[in-house]
């Protein structure tokens, strides 16, 4: 967790210094901004720290995969104020503000920290998975399976009075449940990484529990 921590103030820390930066640069030979209007600095603030914000979600999310369920209102936040710098203008300033805050320099670095959230929000296809802020009915139905078959196998290991050799009996068809519905749907580009990696974990986690306690009783 320090590791992750001291990531995301570095990740801050390095956009906003870019940001600033941005603000101060020469955006034609007559005209020089030394201070951005407060409408344009403070967006600016925003966005960057929106955007660190979406960054220590995914990092903290990582393992287990679960970015598109608990960073959706981080990404849209993200989204959001960037299509708001999209449409600023300040009425009473000679400063384009949409300008200066995205083709201020080479670097470009409010959009290449917008392509960086866009990218990271595709790879891991969360808009397979989610109707809105929520999971659809499909990528539920697989979490439901694989929450039967995690509280199955976790049953046996925790409770003394249940036998470990019953668990592939008891578990078995929560298993096949997660699998065969997972697999119905997997072929047609149904599910996002959250879902991939549950299922995956879940296989994992019933075969080597089956395989250890098989081992145990030769």
């Amino acid at each position: 967790m320090t590791k992750i921590v001291h990531f995301f103030y570095t990740y801050l820390f390095y956009l906003t210094a870019k940001l600033s930066l941005a603000s101060n640069v020469s955006i034609s030979s007559t005209a020089t901004i030394d201070v951005l209007p407060d409408g344009c600095q403070n967006l600016l603030q925003s966005f960057a720290n929106e955007t660190a914000k979406f960054t220590l979600c995914v990092v903290t999310n990582a393992r287990p995969i679960t970015v598109c369920e608990k960073c959706v209102n981080e990404f849209n936040q993200v989204f959001k104020r960037y299509e708001e710098i999209q449409k600023l203008h300040n009425n009473d300033s000679e400063v384009d503000c949409r300008a200066v805050l995205t083709n201020i320099d080479r670097l470009q670095v409010v959009y290449a920290s917008y392509n960086y959230v866009l990218d990271m929000w595709e790879k891991a296809s969360c808009k397979l998975c989610l109707n809105g802020t929520v999971f659809n009915d499909k990528t539920k139905g697989v979490m439901i399976r694989g929450d039967n078959l995690d509280e199955c196998i976790s049953k046996h290991i925790n409770n003394t009075k249940l036998s470990n050799s019953s668990l592939c009996a008891d578990c078995k068809q929560y298993y096949i449940n997660l699998t065969d519905y997972y697999n119905m749907y997997k072929n047609e580009n149904t599910f996002c990484m959250d879902v991939v990696d549950l299922v995956s974990e879940s296989i994992c986690k019933f075969t080597l529990k089956v395989i250890f306690l098989t081992t145990d009783l030769l």
